[in-house]
């Protein structure tokens, strides 16, 4: 589905921490995008507030009421997905794939930055580019 032919709207805060959850980051660069042909491309790019938080980010999803009756074949998905990318200086970057988005619905995507070594330098075995995904153990 394309921006244009999803009349809704939903909305989506992300919340970054790191230490499990206990220490807000203040400045991590949070980017939001579509994840499909149709919806690719750049939404937002914002960076977190002192408590760890984006704004209140609107974002194009398909009408609750077209979703249609669960199990038809014919209806279309009741939400639009997007790929979220947070980075921070000091800490490996993270990416969140295919998160929902659903119309009228408010909803927070939790993201948890690990820290690189004392020195700032990755460890020797994680490459500087990688990527943590939210369904990955990162086996540090």
């Amino acid at each position: 589905m394309n921006p244009e032919s999803m009349p809704g709207t939903g909305y989506l805060t992300v919340r970054v921490t790191t230490a499990g959850g206990a220490i807000p980051l203040r400045d991590a660069e949070v980017t939001v995008r579509g994840n499909t042909p149709a919806t690719s491309g750049v939404y937002y790019e914002q960076r977190t507030d002192r408590n760890g938080l984006t704004q209140k980010l609107p974002l194009p999803a398909p009408a609750a009421g077209l979703s249609g009756a669960p199990g038809d074949p014919g209806a279309s998905a009741p939400y639009s997905t997007y790929n979220i990318d947070v980075s921070m200086p000091g800490y490996y970057r993270n990416t969140y794939q295919n998160v929902p988005v659903f119309d009228r619905i408010s909803a927070l995507q939790p993201v948890e930055l690990i820290p690189l070594s004392e020195n700032g330098i990755p460890d020797k075995y994680i490459s500087d580019n990688t990527r943590f995904y939210e369904s990955e153990n990162p086996n540090l």
